[in-house]
């Protein structure tokens, strides 16, 4: 079991419509995780609290409309609780040696549509609002740390709406590590999941690790 608490600034900003400008709010996170071990299944879960705060930023907005007038003070969103759960199998000695992690987690948030009609002010940035995620990592135990990973984020509010991401890593020399695949997004127009279609396609990423 592990708690942590973060004072910060927001991973996703907020969008002010009339201005299309993205507003960065300090935020409180409060979380707790954990997991329980049953011989090769694990049982995963963390739960956090978000509060976020008032400030003279957000009461009195550091840009202006195209009219050259002040703006109105940005609306923030309320105290939010998010939580995921998760089981995951180790199977070993998978074709040979290699050892394949079934994984399947579901997302939640209180400010989903699954919990609350009012909608969040940054309701259009958060994805995984509510969201089962189904995913296998396949270590292949050899001398160059190879791994496979294959995850699906399905949309519950929308069970048609994926997100899924195909992905080959493995360590090149002693301090780097090479990534390949690819990511798609399946989406019905309008959906929240559709903003993320952009993401779609093929990607390399090189990595220095020190």
């Amino acid at each position: 079991l592990r708690a942590s608490v973060f004072h910060g600034y927001a991973r996703f900003p907020l969008v002010h419509a009339p201005t299309q400008t993205l507003f960065f709010p300090p935020i409180t996170n409060v979380s707790a995780d954990g997991q329980i071990l049953w011989g090769k299944t694990t049982f995963k879960f963390e739960i956090a609290s978000t509060w976020t705060h008032d400030t003279e930023r957000s009461r009195n907005p550091p840009f202006k409309r195209d009219d050259g007038e002040p703006v109105a003070p940005i609306v923030l969103p309320g105290q939010r609780f998010s939580w995921v759960v998760g089981v995951e199998q180790t199977i070993e000695q998978f074709l040979g040696d290699t050892i394949l992690i079934p994984v399947v987690e579901f997302i939640g948030d209180s400010d989903s549509e699954l919990f609350t009609d009012k909608r969040p002010p940054d309701d259009a940035l958060r994805f995984s609002q509510n969201a089962l995620v189904f995913g296998l990592d396949w270590s292949f135990e050899n001398s160059v740390g190879s791994r496979l990973r294959l995850a699906d984020m399905m949309d519950v509010a929308n069970p048609t709406d994926h997100a899924m991401e195909l992905k080959y890593s493995q360590r090149m020399f002693t301090h780097f590590t090479v990534s390949a695949g690819a990511r798609w997004v399946f989406a019905a127009e309008g959906d929240k999941l559709a903003q993320l279609r952009q993401l779609s396609g093929l990607f390399l990423e090189y990595r220095l690790n020190y």
